[in-house]
């Protein structure tokens, strides 16, 4: 072996650490953010109730791409945590899809989060650009079931169409690594990456048109114009997640182009890939922190249910 082939496995090797610790931030993460994620959607279904500013489309959508977070989030959690304690147990279940499942599962979750993130920023650029179009007065009158349904159904559609894989299985239960036609995963990745790029090539554009708008009418803008710019921010940050997971599929997408096939190629690939927790759960565990903060009546609201809870227990005791 030579001296570079050594130095480049030594590489490799110095990886495992840094791996796992995205593993334990992702783990550490998804236990801290999903109780607050789930209090915050309980607060918008409750506010919903009796105030007609919860109920428009936005926060309908809000709601949706909540659901969406809560459930991506302990789904990848759940399949790496199985992995490491039960290997044994998956492998042995590879023949009745377990290994697809988890495949295609996580790539259904990208794509309806990035959707999701999308539907939201042009959302905010009909309110805030042109709120009296006829296009903006029917999306504001749509009802709440039609806005579920113009969630889920096209990234679902998409999914089911591009992540359908069924021939997917595992190598071993020591390394549980995915075993399919190398097309399919270079595929998987190939699709995804032009994906995320022409979702954030639109979030990009209306961002652009919003930011326009509001630099023309900062002298003017009213109390209710305000706070839709507040929210376009909430979702502006979201956005930018999103990139992060551009830019690993990007890297993943250069690499497929470019690797010759040697050792060193592969040690950068693998060194990509290590970094998908971390791409992964950023789409997620930003959400409640743009909420919290640029959401300052979803803010209220949480705040006022828990000091109120806080308060009817102290009484009772």
């Amino acid at each position: 072996m030579s001296s570079n082939e050594t130095e480049v496995i030594e590489q490799n090797n110095s990886l495992i650490g840094k791996f796992y610790w995205n593993y334990l931030i992702y783990y550490f993460l998804c236990i801290a953010i999903l109780p607050v994620y789930i209090l915050i959607v309980a607060c918008i279904l409750k506010s919903r109730k009796h105030s007609a500013m919860f109920q428009t489309t936005f926060y309908t959508i809000l709601i949706q791409h909540c659901i969406a977070d809560i459930l991506a989030l302990p789904f990848y959690a759940t399949l790496r945590l199985s992995y490491t304690l039960w290997p044994h147990v998956f492998y042995d279940l590879k023949d009745f899809g377990i290994a697809a499942i988890s495949f295609n599962g996580m790539y259904w979750f990208i794509i309806i989060r990035c959707y999701g993130i999308t539907l939201m920023t042009v959302q905010r650029y009909f309110i805030i650009g042109r709120p009296t179009d006829r296009s903006t007065l029917f999306m504001q009158s749509l009802k709440p079931w039609k806005v579920v349904l113009i969630y889920w159904f096209p990234p679902v559609i998409f999914c089911v169409i591009f992540y359908s894989h069924m021939d997917i299985t595992y190598d071993s239960p020591e390394q549980m690594k995915y075993v399919t036609d190398p097309d399919v995963i270079e595929g998987s990745s190939r699709t995804a990456f032009f994906y995320v790029l022409f979702s954030c090539l639109i979030c990009l554009i209306c961002y652009g048109f919003i930011l326009k708008i509001v630099r023309s009418k900062s002298q003017t803008a009213s109390v209710s114009i305000q706070r839709e710019v507040r929210l376009a921010f909430q979702v502006l940050l979201s956005f930018l997640a999103k990139l992060v997971m551009m830019i690993y599929f990007l890297l993943i997408f250069i690499t497929s182009l470019c690797s010759a096939g040697t050792i060193r190629d592969m040690v950068f690939v693998v060194a990509v890939r290590r970094n998908f927790p971390t791409a992964y759960g950023t789409l997620s565990f930003i959400g409640p922190f743009t909420i919290l903060i640029f959401n300052n009546d979803v803010y209220r609201n949480v705040r006022r249910m828990i000091f109120r809870n806080k308060i009817s227990k102290f009484t009772v005791t």
